[in-house]
């Protein structure tokens, strides 16, 4: 079978951009195949080159998928809620892409660092479009937000990935749901200070 009957072209493609997206996470780029990609995106091996071409070019739509996610989450921050709701948000959104993030860390740790195309095509202009947005929101200059951004990003890439008993023991709690109140609490305060602002303040349009 090429694709599970009565299913459209397009639910076949993420099917198995879903699939490929939980692998990755799991088996890294090297040690994934085509195979179990397929297997668990309910086709057969030959219908993925059909959509993506090859193995890099199934990874490198993975990638662009968790880069366009966040740029479109990126505008939907720009309401009245205060700045820790905002960060429980961010959180709440990561940990619901869980995987993808895995991906991005095991290829930065598996490669020593990001490759050119995703450092230069994705990360750069990604970053400098939220920079932008951040500080027009909150009135703070451009390269507070970029700091800002980039230390929450590492914060969050690196307490959404842990196993909840690891936060939970890191924190000194007994539960997730504790440890999570804790991990939105240090990353608001440090976002907030490396901007500026107050941990409730709403942004200058915000009434």
């Amino acid at each position: 079978m090429g694709r599970i009957k009565g299913r459209k072209p397009e639910d076949t493609r993420e099917a198995v951009l879903a699939a490929a997206t939980v692998t990755f996470a799991e088996r890294g780029f090297a040690n994934a195949t085509l195979g179990m990609i397929a297997a668990r995106a309910g086709v057969t091996a030959a219908t993925l080159p059909y959509h993506f071409g090859d193995k890099q070019g199934l990874y490198d739509a993975v990638v662009d998928a968790i880069y366009k996610d966040l740029v479109a989450f990126g505008p939907t921050l720009e309401g009245t809620r205060g700045f820790y709701d905002v960060v429980d948000a961010i959180y709440g959104w990561a940990e619901e892409r869980r995987d993808g993030i895995r991906v991005m860390l095991r290829s930065i740790i598996e490669a020593g660092g990001l490759d050119t195309k995703v450092r230069e095509l994705r990360m750069g202009p990604v970053l400098t479009g939220m920079s932008q947005l951040v500080a027009g929101h909150y009135g703070v200059p451009v390269a507070n937000a970029r700091e800002m951004i980039v230390t929450m990003t590492h914060l969050v890439m690196r307490f959404v990935t842990n196993r909840p008993e690891d936060n939970c023991v890191a924190f000194g709690v007994q539960t997730s749901e504790e440890a999570r109140v804790r991990i939105v609490d240090v990353m608001a305060r440090v976002g907030a200070n490396l901007m500026g602002i107050s941990t409730d303040a709403r942004g200058v349009n915000a009434r």
